[in-house]
């Protein structure tokens, strides 16, 4: 388990969210701050340098009364906060982020790191928002049977069947309307061939989590819509970081980067084992 930190609000609830998340899977937590020097400030290193270890070590001591010294290790590294959290990933890792830090970013957007590190980590990004809310909602996940949300469902559901959630798969597609007009209902081929596809990406659940509670939503309406509507309330929203665009690995999607940017609950990121980088 990795986290970004850089003193910020965000930061320090991705940091309660990461000692949480570690708590529950019995893992390590390792905290991460950058050291970006102003090139036209050397005079002032010494302060930025201070000024990153008393975050990491803030951190650090916050972690440890919840997991345990051994548990918990920190790390400084010069350059870039993107540059610097995505050098200390492997692919088994989970990396836990604010939305947005000290920069100034407007609050409703995303800032630049949190973008960087979830279009290029190996592993899956968890971007939270602050204040931290706990809600008794569902765990969404989006589905459009692509391989990377076959990934993206096989980790929302473990997470919902950890925190006794209901798994609501949504797979979106565009309104199917009549020769009237009108909006075709459940027994339109196109609209079946959806449920279908839907069905298929949550039949294997089962398996590994039999008393999981699945709701399978099919909404004739834009992804990124569909599953804004149904995050309002959700405990967290699953998304591959690129669907059947067929866009580049290495960059996130569209309904991905627009349900980071909008989302009202805390957000994972989720490549398929094909995209991810060697460690």
């Amino acid at each position: 388990m990795v986290v970004g930190v850089d003193g910020s609000a965000s930061a320090d609830t991705a940091l309660a969210v990461a000692v949480d998340q570690a708590r529950e899977l019995g893992a390590g937590l390792h905290i991460v701050s950058a050291m970006e020097l102003p090139p036209s400030l050397p005079a002032y290193s010494g302060a930025y340098r201070e000024a990153a270890f008393e975050v990491v070590e803030r951190g650090a001591v916050r972690a440890a009364a919840a997991l345990g010294d051994s548990r918990v290790d920190t790390q400084v590294v010069s350059g870039s906060p993107a540059t610097a959290l995505l050098g200390e990933l492997h692919r088994d890792d989970l990396l836990v982020v604010g939305s947005h830090g000290h920069r100034p970013v407007a609050r409703m957007l995303l800032g630049s790191t949190s973008t960087t590190v979830a279009a290029h980590a190996p592993c899956p990004v968890l971007v939270v928002r602050g204040p931290r809310v706990r809600t008794l909602g569902p765990v969404v996940v989006g589905v459009d049977g692509s391989t990377t949300s076959v990934e993206a469902v096989r980790l929302a559901a473990a997470v919902a069947d950890r925190e006794s959630a209901t798994l609501r798969a949504v797979l979106a597609l565009s309104p199917v309307t009549d020769a009237l007009g009108f909006v075709s209902g459940p027994d339109d081929p196109q609209v079946s061939e959806a449920q279908a596809v839907l069905a298929e990406a949550v039949a294997g659940i089962a398996v590994d989590h039999p008393d999981l509670v699945v709701d399978q939503v099919v909404a004739q309406t834009h992804p990124v819509e569909a599953l804004l509507r149904h995050a309002r309330g959700a405990r967290l929203v699953v998304v591959g970081s690129r669907g059947l665009g067929g866009l580049e690995a290495m960059l996130l999607g569209s309904v991905s980067r627009e349900v980071l940017h909008h989302s009202s609950c805390p957000v994972l990121v989720v490549r398929s084992a094909r995209d991810r980088q060697p460690a």
